[in-house]
């Protein structure tokens, strides 16, 4: 009797726990190779690397939330919570980029853990519930967020995201202050994670509107209150730190086209499993995207059982996609279809409980299109394994790369000790920018560094030391370098007094830093030599 009462109690324990043991699996199969993986050298380096003399700062805290995410590098992002998770990945780990992707992984994992719970609460059955979180916890969309390492923000974001609302949706049921409170703690949380975060308080007052009932009572006036005064909290102390704050700069941007076919892409990529990397403008991206959109509209609208609570789902996508079309980029950022995606997977499967077609056909193709999309994410996660990877996969996706593009992949062709293959690049970007951007001409400083000529890297390190972005510690320590090359010792004094005063005048830290540099240059050079003679 004991021993059957057992059985079945872990039977029901196994049952109940079976699904996120699932997911778990699912994500790490897919992901657990990303461990091995370096840096892309976007702004990945900056998190693990620029910002480690940060993180081991006695006022790390404090300085965290009065400092913008590169503690006063160039950026316009506030987003402490974020830099919060890099300085504990470096308490652990020290400037291991495999403890950060491993952490990237852990938090998908935690990510789908809360989609289940979810969608079994509030959406759907057990079993549509773990389909839906099993798509989405291999969703080829989702390989941005989970093996870019600062793509973890989007994540972040989702973990503070969906309790929140969780917490606010049994608040609008039960009344009880507790979720209420709970909700304003995570809600506050948010906004320190990322910009977009104000546009959550429209999706809660859009929640309330589609999924009250006739009797119910308006929501109480404090709690918009309590929603502007958090807000306004976040937006002064961002102002403090940043003067020029994205929100506001945002809403002076202008629409680009390239920026409208990118917002198309994203719903193609979500129906249509698409993984690009550049930002290309064509009529498959606007036919798939608008196809996308209208096929998941008359999902919501003619397929749901609800129509109010099934527009719901269906807007959140664009009011987190929308402001995408605004500013611009350089590159196919995917991490931002976290949340669309898990209010598309909603509407797909929340429809299926009335549009139930070819029932027996649905268990083998769900299963088909999850191998499919486990496939793709497990393929084109290697594309995020180094910065040439990545790059390449970036400027290979362009018709016509952009400068900025060609920069970054000859600078990743030529930190990886590729100069020769870096050169064509570097001279089509010189041709796109007219010879004239400095970053172009810094990358060919740097491919004559590594080729030893060390008389033309002078030449071009100079033109790039007239640029103020340009003319920082490492610029002056290079020229220091490539003087001592040439026997030229006043030259080389000159850059060694400047490289020390950007190093506040300790000749411990300027001596550090340049040999790290010639350490760096000569493993560089070896690595090309080698792989030379190896072709030759």
């Amino acid at each position: 009797m004991n021993k059957s009462s057992n059985d079945k109690d872990l039977k029901r324990i196994l049952l109940k726990y079976l699904p996120y043991i699932i997911l778990f699996f699912s994500v790490f199969l897919i992901y657990a190779k990303t461990v091995a993986y370096d840096i892309t050298d976007n702004d990945d380096s900056s998190f693990i690397y620029a910002n480690a003399s940060a993180y081991d700062s006695e006022t790390v805290l404090k300085d965290i939330f009065t400092n913008n995410v590169l503690f006063g590098g160039t950026t316009a992002y506030y987003r402490p919570l974020l830099t919060v998770s890099f300085a504990i990945c470096h308490k652990i780990a020290g400037t291991s980029p495999h403890f950060a992707h491993l952490t990237n992984v852990l938090l998908h994992i935690l990510s789908c853990f809360i989609i289940f719970f979810f969608f079994k609460k509030y959406l759907m059955g057990n079993t549509a519930a773990l389909a839906a979180a099993l798509f989405f916890a291999v969703h080829p969309a989702n390989i941005y967020t989970v093996s870019w390492i600062p793509g973890r923000n989007d994540s972040l974001f989702f973990i503070l995201f969906l309790p929140a609302l969780i917490f606010f949706v049994e608040y609008c049921r039960s009344k009880k202050s507790g979720f209420i409170i709970l909700h304003f703690l995570f809600f506050m949380a948010l906004l320190f994670t990322k910009e977009s975060a104000p546009a959550a308080a429209v999706i809660f007052i859009l929640y309330f509107i589609t999924h009250k009932t006739k009797n119910q009572e308006r929501l109480p006036a404090y709690i918009y209150f309590i929603w502007c005064l958090e807000i306004l909290f976040f937006i002064f102390l961002q102002k403090r730190v940043i003067a020029d704050s994205p929100i506001f700069s945002a809403i002076c941007g202008s629409f680009n086209i390239q920026n409208i076919s990118m917002f198309f892409e994203y719903y193609a990529s979500m129906l249509f499993l698409t993984v690009p990397f550049g930002v290309n403008v064509s009529a498959k991206t606007f036919i798939l995207g608008g196809f996308s959109i209208i096929f998941l509209g008359w999902l919501a609208f003619f397929c749901g059982k609800d129509k109010k609570k099934m527009f719901f789902y269906f807007i959140i996508p664009f009011i987190f996609l929308a402001p995408t079309m605004i500013a611009s980029r350089i590159w196919y950022q995917g991490n931002r279809m976290y949340i669309p995606l898990f209010a598309v997977l909603a509407v797909l499967f929340m429809s299926f409980d009335r549009y139930k077609i070819c029932k027996k056909y649905t268990f083998p193709v769900i299963i088909a299109l999850l191998l499919t999309c486990s496939y793709i994410s497990f393929t084109k996660s290697d594309k995020f394994k180094n910065g040439v990877n990545f790059w390449e996969a970036v400027y290979q996706d362009y018709k016509k790369p952009p400068v900025l593009t060609g920069n970054s992949y000859a600078y990743a062709l030529l930190r990886f000790g590729y100069p020769d293959e870096a050169y064509p690049v570097i001279m089509q970007a010189m041709e796109e920018g007219k010879n004239s951007n400095s970053s172009t001409i810094y990358n060919l400083a740097n491919y004559y560094f590594i080729k030893e000529n060390y008389g033309e890297a002078v030449k071009y390190f100079e033109f790039a030391a007239q640029n103020s972005v340009l003319a920082d510690k490492e610029t002056f320590a290079n020229l220091f370098i490539c003087y001592k090359f040439l026997n030229n010792e006043k030259s080389a004094g000159l850059y060694y007094t400047k490289t020390a005063e950007l190093s506040n005048n300790s000749y411990d830290e300027t001596n550090k830093f340049i040999s790290e540099l010639a350490a760096n240059l000569a493993l560089t050079q070896k690595i090309y030599k080698e792989r030379k003679e190896k072709n030759s």
